[in-house]
């Protein structure tokens, strides 16, 4: 909720602090208050996406709805990106729409649109991602749709929930790179970058772009150390800022509308594949800091990965960041932004935001956002 999170389910429901009822929190002056949009408004509304700059979340009450025990699953194989985003859209404005909705762009002429809906049929087949060797979850999407020709499956709740949890999204299969590996422990952990460019020489971004699919034999011995917990622990453990340095971990809220050009972008000048499509219901609540606030649909791009070109990844990003702004998408804070204090309120509503941290008692408790997300470019 001081953050942000989503779901494949977000195109129905928003994000998730769109289905909180109520907040009870901490305010700066010690006083413990319940807010909700009828109560403390501005500040129920100002919650979303401040990062613990405005009060301390102590207890949320939210809306439930009933889930069934399996999910059928749907894939649509597009030959495009434009053809992925209609059929995003056509699935959404259906009168039934589906429980769940995302897309996984494998290559400029491989995307799958998957379409999730509460199982009524039990002679589906079932994809099982619980045991020690199961397939990575984009992995067997691929897999599915562009080699088996399966078209529809069942899953468990609880697996499709934690779908891309073992791998974290596709991050893992880098580690498949014996020398990537190689580099990460003598760089990343142990500090010996010298012995690691004599032994390998300057990193090649484009000789690993193409991602490896795991074997049975690397999933059976591995899986067990791939959740996303354990890999988010070997992302923080690293020195001077390895990964930053490396890889591109980004998630870009464009209007769906323009999504198309944006991904186009990445596609031709970054290189980064799989990307994640995940559509969301936009909202009109003054949630000043949220990044889906404005009409219509927005699409989370998730960008995560080693870009194949060799421009600099500081030049990459603030590409990115321009044309994002450019497109009028926000992106999600816990990564790098790479703003100016300048630059960033040139995006959010400053003072609206002053005005909830002064009249809450914030302003000599807790950092204010920008100390919090602002941060410089590896």
């Amino acid at each position: 909720m001081n953050g942000t999170a989503l779901e494949s389910s977000s195109h129905l429901h928003g994000l998730f602090h769109d289905i909180c009822l109520a907040y009870h929190i901490l305010i700066g002056n010690g006083e413990i208050i319940r807010v909700s949009a009828t109560e403390h408004p501005d500040l129920f509304h100002g919650i979303s996406g401040s990062f613990g700059s405005l009060a301390i979340l102590l207890l949320v009450e939210l809306r439930l709805i009933r889930a069934a025990s399996h999910i059928e699953l749907t894939y649509h194989p597009c030959e495009n990106i434009q053809r992925s985003l209609a059929r995003i859209q056509d699935l959404h404005e259906q009168a039934h729409p589906p429980e769940f909705l995302e897309g996984i762009v494998f290559s400029k002429d491989q995307i799958v649109v998957i379409e999730g809906r509460w199982c009524q049929n039990d002679q589906l087949p079932l994809l099982n991602l619980s045991l020690p060797w199961s397939p990575w979850y984009y992995s067997h999407v691929r897999k599915a749709c562009f080699e088996q020709a399966i078209k529809a499956e069942k899953i468990t709740t609880f697996d499709y929930l934690f779908r891309h949890d073992c791998g974290a999204f596709w991050m893992a299969a880098y580690g498949l790179h014996w020398e990537l590996l190689t580099r990460y422990y003598l760089e990343g952990r142990l500090g010996l970058s010298d012995l690691s460019y004599k032994t390998f020489g300057s990193l090649e971004f484009e000789k690993f772009s193409a991602l490896k699919d795991p074997s049975f034999i690397q999933r059976f011995l591995l899986n067990w150390q791939l959740s996303s917990q354990k890999l988010y622990n070997m992302f923080h453990a690293t020195k001077s800022r390895w990964f930053e340095n490396r890889f591109i971990i980004q998630d870009y809220f464009i209007p769906l509308d323009h999504t198309e050009t944006f991904v186009e972008f990445i596609m031709e000048k970054v290189g980064i594949f799989p990307l994640w499509l995940c559509p969301i219901k936009s909202t009109t609540h003054p949630q000043i800091l949220a990044p889906h606030w404005g009409n219509g649909m927005y699409v989370d791009v998730g960008v995560y990965g080693m870009p194949k070109h060799t421009a600099s990844l500081k030049t990459i990003h603030t590409e990115l960041n321009q044309l994002m702004q450019h497109l009028d998408g926000r992106k999600m804070l816990y990564s790098f932004c790479g703003y100016t204090e300048e630059e960033f309120w040139s995006i959010y509503k400053k003072t609206p935001y002053l005005d909830l941290r002064q009249r809450y008692y914030a302003s000599d408790v807790w950092p204010s956002i920008e100390e919090k997300v602002l941060n410089t470019f590896p």
